[in-house]
């Protein structure tokens, strides 16, 4: 039987919220999920909040496997830092997740792609990140979202 069987994840009954947009602008969820520290198995999607239609969004995640994304998160959460973490990591350490590219292939509606611009698309990634990091633009947005993430080993 494999480690955990199913019982580790991030993300209790489907995905962990990142970060919540609504209105124009740039949301920056700063570090995320290092407690699936080491999982391979990741996947992100944002999905609409209440009725209205979703356009003009555009979410980008960005992974890391700097040993400080870890550290600095842990560091923030038992109050040793004052600002949010991602501050204190170099914008050298994120990379963008690519999009596997072998899972766009029509006629299927729904596509991997990284950044993330409509409710039809997910971003899949089986690398063994430290920590990931959402960064979701409104520009003449309609529409909130939410952007979740998950992980399992």
């Amino acid at each position: 039987m494999a480690s955990g069987a199913g019982l580790n994840r991030v993300g209790a009954r489907g995905g962990k919220l990142l970060v919540q947009c609504t209105g124009d602008g740039t949301y920056d969820s700063g570090i995320v999920m290092p407690e699936a520290i080491g999982f391979t198995k990741w996947l992100f999607q944002f999905v609409k909040l209440g009725t209205t239609s979703v356009t003009g969004w555009s979410v980008t995640i960005y992974g890391t496997i700097d040993p400080a994304a870890y550290d600095l998160n842990d560091q923030y959460l038992q109050g040793g830092w004052t600002t949010n973490p991602l501050t204190q990591l170099p914008t050298t350490s994120w990379v963008p997740i690519p999009a596997p590219s072998t899972e766009d292939t029509a006629p299927d509606a729904y596509a991997w792609a990284n950044p993330l611009t409509a409710t039809t698309s997910a971003l899949y990634t089986n690398a063994p990140w430290v920590a990931v990091r959402a960064v979701a633009v409104g520009s003449g947005s309609a529409g909130a979202i939410s952007v979740y993430g998950f992980a399992v080993p």
